[in-house]
This record gives C-alpha cells, structure tokens and sequence, in this order.
C-alpha cells in the first residue's frame, strides 16, 4: 500500500493563504507536545487562541492552515472525515482533535473552523536497509538529517489512517484510503508527497 507524507507549510506560492508561525496562547511550553505526538487535552485552554500576523499577510483560508510549527491545523470538515476514517477502522489508533480560534491581523476571530489534530504516539516503521538516515552519536531518537526515507508496510499494519513515524515524529504521514478520501473531497491546500514503502527482506 503507498502512503504519503503531509506538508504542513501548505502551498508556499500562494501568498493570500493563511501561514501561521505563532504556536497557540496559553499553553506556554507545552507546546511542543503538539509536534511530537504526545497527550495535550488535560491542558488544552478552552479559549485556546493562534495569532496571524503582519509576516504573513494572507487571510484566506483553506482546508490546511500552512505553519512554520509542524502543527497540523485542519478546518471541521477536514478533522471529520479523518475522524470518520478513524471510526471505520475501529477506532485504531489515538488521536486528538483540540479546538482553537484563529485570530486575524486586527485582534479580531478569523474562524473558529479549525482544528489541531494530534495524532498520539508513532510508530517505528522504517526500513532502515532501504533509509538513509544520519543519526546525532548513534540515537536514533536524534535525527541529524534524511536523505532517503523508506517506510515497511508490514510494521504499518496496526497503523491507523493518520500516522507518525519515530525518527521523525514532527512529520505527518497517511494511507493510501485516507489519500483518496481526501481526494473525492478536494480539500484545500493539502499537498502530499508519496513515501517509498519496502518491506524489509528477511535474513
């Protein structure tokens, strides 16, 4: 099955679309949790607010709100479809869904359609023969850089439709039924690149 990795930063030739850089208000911190696939709702401020601001000019909105944060902001519609996708498979997977108000340029709500979806946790999945990744003194929870990523579909077998992957928890990646749901949609300003999958062969 081919999977595909999201672009968070959404199409940068566009410069009327929203393109965030502030992390949400309130949250101080915490915000990288955000990025990296761990449990944010306990902390989630019920007023929970993302700034526009005068760097990036745009004010349209899309289905994707690209950022420089490596946060994954969708509009309702999108974040319900996923969350169908997510329900048709039992429910493999977690996953949260933490609404916030988009703030214009003037200090004014811009939307309040959008959401940051968080899904929990990765998987190591790699095919690390395939992968050419440099890693920080050997850690391999410290990635230096990628020159070639290879997933193997067989350690994708649990995986729910929107998924991370270790060495690169900051990155998101989704499945080939997610892929064409999507597509039927024609959701906005989602850009996404096919992932080379390879299973790993056995010694």
């Amino acid at each position: 099955m081919p999977y595909y990795q999201i672009d968070t930063l959404g199409d940068l030739d566009n410069p009327k679309l929203v393109m965030l850089g502030e992390v949400p208000e309130g949250i101080g911190v915490k915000y990288h949790r955000l990025a990296h696939g761990e449990v944010m709702a306990p902390d989630w401020p019920d007023d929970a607010r993302i700034l526009m601001t005068e760097e990036n000019p745009g004010i349209k909105l899309s289905s994707l709100l690209g950022n420089t944060q490596s946060f994954l902001l969708l509009h309702r519609d999108l974040k319900e479809l996923v969350a169908a996708e997510y329900d048709r498979r039992g429910g493999k997977g977690k996953i949260e869904y933490l609404p916030f108000t988009l703030i214009n340029h003037k200090g004014r709500p811009h939307s309040k359609d959008y959401f940051v979806v968080n899904p929990i946790g990765d998987f190591d999945c790699l095919n690390e023969k395939k992968s050419k990744i440099t890693y920080f003194k050997g850690n391999r929870d410290k990635v230096v850089s990628i020159d070639r990523l290879v997933l193997d579909p067989n350690k994708l077998r649990d995986a729910p439709p929107l998924f991370r992957v270790k060495q690169v928890r900051g990155e998101y990646f989704i499945d080939e039924d997610l892929k064409k749901a999507i597509e039927k949609a024609r959701f906005t300003n989602l850009i996404l690149e096919e992932v080379e999958a390879e299973p790993e062969a056995r010694s």
